[in-house]
């Protein structure tokens, strides 16, 4: 994934730079350039394809009464702030979920995780389950299978529908820790039969 180039009024592939279908913006799904096939989170204020020819050169406000932008006084209120309160424009407003947030309220509340529609990272259960199918032979502690293997394949299988990592990935991992961990189990179990058989 890479990040998106803004040339004027358009949004540019970062490596070949061919303009990027505005449908496919503000997505939660990433989107694979036509050109170069890189793949694209772009996310962009709504401001950015308003028509301003609709537009006077300023928002004046019709009526005296009527609110104004608390950072842009000049312009037109579309929307409070969820967060403090304040009259924002459309070009002030950034849409989260149903909320809407001032760009001061939303820095605050990214510094104390209370939006929780921003997603800054994510468990990454496949990892964790090849680690666990894994450790016996890297720690050469062959015991721990006992404990280690169930809980693979239980991460494996539970896990397996979870969003994984924010950046795109395979499933290889769990794939891989699903098929170590079954045969552990197996080989656990063949073991303990002969051992049991023995004596």
């Amino acid at each position: 994934m890479d990040k998106y180039v803004s040339l004027g009024n358009s949004v540019k592939c970062s490596s070949c730079k061919k303009t990027l279908d505005k449908d496919h913006f503000n997505t939660s799904k990433f989107y694979r350039c036509p050109l170069c096939s890189t793949m694209e989170d772009v996310r962009v204020f709504p401001a950015l394809y308003k028509d301003l020819s609709k537009q006077t050169v300023k928002e004046e406000l019709v009526i005296d009464d009527e609110a104004g932008c608390f950072y842009h006084p000049e312009k037109k209120a579309a929307t409070p702030c969820s967060g403090c309160g304040r009259f924002l424009c459309e070009l002030c407003n950034v849409e989260m979920g149903n909320s809407n947030y001032c760009l001061s309220c939303l820095e605050k509340s990214q510094k104390k995780n209370d939006v929780n529609t921003i997603e800054k990272a994510r468990t990454l259960y496949d990892r964790m389950a090849l680690f666990m199918a894994l450790a016996p032979f890297t720690i050469i502690l062959y015991f721990v299978t006992i404990i280690t293997a169930p809980v693979s394949l239980f991460i494996s299988i539970r896990y397996w529908n979870k969003p994984m990592s924010i950046l795109p990935r395979t499933k290889y991992r769990f794939i891989i820790a699903f098929i170590v961990s079954l045969g552990e189990i197996i080989a656990m179990i063949v073991f303990t039969y002969f051992l049991i058989k023995e004596f």
